[in-house]
């Protein structure tokens, strides 16, 4: 039951991502959007472990690894994508500015 819980809510945020950029693209710039977006999912995962007791530590060698696996995949390669919603046409993302 856990497993199938998990995968449906894993399924549904991770799908629901691309509809939640539309109403983040605007006159705020995409970088401020995705300090945004991953501030509050932060909050949300630090929230989550204290409910549920879990150990959040991480070792102090390791700082600059979790820093950089930050940058890299997750707030660089968004960056990325809200930047070329601006510039090309995707069924995944729509913006006001395609419109005919």
């Amino acid at each position: 039951m856990q497993v199938t819980f998990l995968y449906t809510t894993a399924v549904l945020i991770w799908g629901s991502t691309w509809f939640a950029i539309t109403f983040q693209l605007g006159p705020v710039a995409e970088e401020v959007s995705v300090a945004y977006r991953f501030g509050l999912a932060s909050i949300a995962l630090f929230a989550y472990a204290a409910i549920s007791g879990r150990r959040t530590r991480i070792p102090l060698e390791s700082y600059g690894y979790v820093v950089l696996l930050g940058i890299l995949m997750y707030s660089g390669s968004y960056m990325m994508v809200y930047h070329a919603t601006s510039y090309v046409t995707s069924g995944l993302v729509w913006s006001p500015s395609f419109s005919a």
